[in-house]
């Protein structure tokens, strides 16, 4: 009975993994063949213009032996691939050789941190799309990859590029090193000559600038700044539509934009105070609770209402506990089946 027992417990954690969804939550381990992306993943080709080329590069279609038939190859030490992309984990795919055709060494900076490297030597084998490198667990966000070609071993075309995957709920964007630490999720809460903007807390920014506009789309002037992820703009005229975005100071200098979020004042009209619980519920009808300040939840609220300016995930930051020094919940927007809000 305590075999069955067992068994059951652990198809159960395997069913609640699936359920739950997530880049994290895949199956395929660095070296194995990777035809097409996994569920939760999807596939960026080398072709996609969104790619930046640094260096002498040459392309190469026609060829059943690499994702689309198509990839691209450099002899010169020190070429790059740059791109930013907005997700959690990474992944690169290329073509393991046999006829020591293609093949090379390359380091992988992401966020402008040194994340190892990746060799590709040709072997006695060919594996087309062959998962080369994975770097899982990034605070869901925008981020800034370069990719430098250290070596090619000597093969006949060089070094391969072929295809990389990133989460399904993410995208790819042109290269930028500043806005790997964009805050996201900005919303906006109307009161009373004033609106309550609050958004996800950016890892290692040591302050924000918050920028209005009359106009959608800018131009932006900054009305103030917060050593906090959130921000009560005061003065405004009611009636008024005000837009705003939000960028981070890092070390790496100031973030591009966040998304915008806007407002229109109205008298008598109070941000919500105290604090409530948010109870969350999944697509496995799993309940997830959130002991929040109202002004918390509103700006969930306003992030589900309107999440095509705030993007596909909300981020919940819970309270540290024993070994870890933060804990965030990632929620996925075609996941939420309901809520509730209980306020004390």
């Amino acid at each position: 009975m305590k075999k069955s027992n067992i068994l059951l417990s652990l198809l159960l954690a395997l069913m609640f993994m699936f359920a739950l969804g997530g880049a994290g939550a895949s199956a395929a381990t660095v070296g194995e063949q990777l035809l097409s992306p996994e569920d939760s993943w999807q596939r960026v080709d080398d072709t996609s213009s969104q790619f930046s080329y640094i260096g002498s590069w040459t392309s190469y279609d026609n060829n059943n032996y690499h994702y689309n038939s198509n990839y691209k190859v450099t002899k010169e030490i020190g070429s790059e691939v740059k791109f930013n992309f907005i997700g959690s984990a990474l992944r690169i795919i290329a073509t393991q050789d046999s006829a020591n055709n293609v093949g090379g060494l390359h380091t992988v900076y992401i966020d402008g941190i040194n994340c190892g490297i990746y060799k590709n030597q040709p072997k006695t084998t060919l594996l087309k799309c062959k998962l080369l490198f994975e770097k899982a667990e990034l605070t869901y966000g925008e981020h800034y990859v370069r990719i430098v070609t250290e070596d090619y071993y000597n093969t006949n075309y060089g070094a391969n590029w072929d295809c990389i995957d990133i989460n399904d709920s993410g995208s790819i964007k042109p290269y930028d090193p500043f806005t790997g630490s964009t805050a996201t999720n900005l919303t906006a809460t109307a009161g009373d000559a004033q609106a309550a903007l609050s958004w996800t807390a950016v890892d290692g920014a040591t302050s924000y600038n918050i920028k209005r506009s009359l106009t959608t789309g800018g131009p932006y002037e900054t009305v103030g700044s917060s050593v906090y992820a959130e921000y009560t703009d005061t003065e405004l005229t009611n009636g008024t539509t005000y837009y705003y975005v939000v960028t981070a100071i890092t070390a790496s200098g100031e973030s591009a934009n966040s998304n915008e979020a806007s407002v229109t004042s109205q008298q008598g009209v109070t941000p919500p105070t105290g604090n409530g619980t948010l109870i969350v519920t999944v697509a496995n009808n799993e309940d997830r609770e959130y002991n929040l300040t109202m002004s918390e939840i509103q700006a969930f609220i306003n992030w589900y209402n309107n999440r095509s300016t705030g993007g596909n995930v909300y981020i919940i930051e819970k309270p540290a506990a024993g070994a870890y020094t933060r804990i965030k919940d990632y929620l996925i927007f075609d996941k939420i089946v309901a809520w509730e809000v209980k306020e004390y």
